[in-house]
């Protein structure tokens, strides 16, 4: 907001910020004290914040009023910085007065400032095995938007599932303008693959059958061409003829492959 105007004798102009970092910056002086800076009493909430004396040199000022007396060298402007503790987006009162005979309220209006940014980010679990999942959670305040690591919104969560160890990064935009960043690392341990292939039976008569079963973890797929198994665990039941070995191959999420074999033999029945 932008304020000119003229409360009996004090003449002021001040610029209010109120939405970014709670900036007062103008200038007044009293025509009836033309040869003095004058005092500016600062109030929140009905409560003294500061009193200051115009202090910032305005030789511009005193030369566009030195036909009422103004004289050179006097300091016309002022500065205030609203606390921090005000920073919180709530809505608060600031009354600024002229400190002259009598006192002069030049300034009456609720404001609100918006707090720096705030950011939690995570990821959960932050280790994980290769092929597995976490998921990512962000929260803000004072947030106007977020970016980085497919984030959306100032508050959510996602799901990734890296392929290997990573450092996720997003970003936020407060609503005064700065930002803020945080980062959540993600270990992906990388584990062979591992294979269990048993028979219920190793040996059987002729026409009978046996049944195959087999478990993988941390594999991508598995396959046993002779009997066409293609999948990471299950079972099969097989009636061989002869003596003859199964075998299961699986190739794990890391590259690497194992083997398991059982055998079974059938008896000659005479």
């Amino acid at each position: 907001f932008s304020y000119s105007a003229q409360a009996e004798s004090v003449v002021y102009n001040f610029d209010v910020n109120d939405t970014n970092i709670g900036i007062v910056n103008g200038w007044a002086f009293d025509l009836e004290q033309p040869d003095k800076a004058i005092s500016i009493h600062m109030y929140i909430d009905d409560v003294i914040q500061s009193a200051l004396n115009t202090y910032i040199a305005r030789n511009d000022v005193n030369a566009a009023f030195s036909s009422q007396g103004l004289l050179p060298g006097i300091p016309r402007g002022f500065n205030y910085a609203v606390s921090s503790q005000f920073h919180d987006g709530k809505t608060h009162n600031l009354k600024m007065y002229a400190i002259a005979t009598p006192n002069k309220l030049i300034y009456n209006e609720n404001f609100q400032i918006q707090g720096p940014p705030t950011l939690s980010f995570s990821a959960t679990p932050s280790q994980i095995k290769l092929g597995e999942a976490t998921t990512l959670q962000w929260s803000t305040t004072f947030a106007a938007s977020c970016s980085g690591s497919g984030v959306n919104g100032t508050n959510g969560n996602i799901s990734v599932q890296p392929t290997q160890s990573k450092t996720y990064t997003i970003t936020c935009v407060g609503l005064n303008g700065s930002n803020i960043n945080k980062t959540a690392y993600v270990g992906v341990i990388v584990v062979p693959p591992t294979l269990s292939l048993s028979a219920t039976s190793n040996t059987i008569n002729p026409g009978n059958s046996v049944t195959l079963h087999w478990s993988s973890t941390d594999s991508a797929n598995c396959n046993g061409p002779s009997v066409g198994i293609n999948s990471l665990s299950g079972s099969l039941s097989v009636q061989p003829t002869h003596d003859q070995t199964y075998t299961v191959t699986c190739l794990g999420l890391n590259g690497g492959t194992i083997s398991q074999s059982v055998n079974v033999e059938v008896r000659n029945v005479i």
